[in-house]
């Protein structure tokens, strides 16, 4: 596996959506859903988004709350 494959798997963590302050955000339509995504700055985590196209996208850390499943 690749360098930056390895290192999403091994910092993966999940977060819950609780909200969107922004509803242009690609995440409006997943309040309540949980995700696996990995910290990428002090604001923000990348995951992949919920569709067909599994493209790669970030979640505001005010909108959303760790958890441990």
């Amino acid at each position: 596996r690749c360098t930056l494959e390895v290192f999403l798997l091994e910092n993966q963590m999940k977060i819950k959506i609780l909200r969107c302050s922004d509803p242009l955000m690609w995440y409006n339509r997943h309040l309540g859903e949980v995700m696996h995504v990995v910290r990428i700055s002090s604001d923000r985590y990348w995951c992949k988004e919920i569709n067909e196209y599994g493209c790669l996208n970030f979640v505001l850390i005010k909108d959303c709350e760790v958890v441990n499943e």
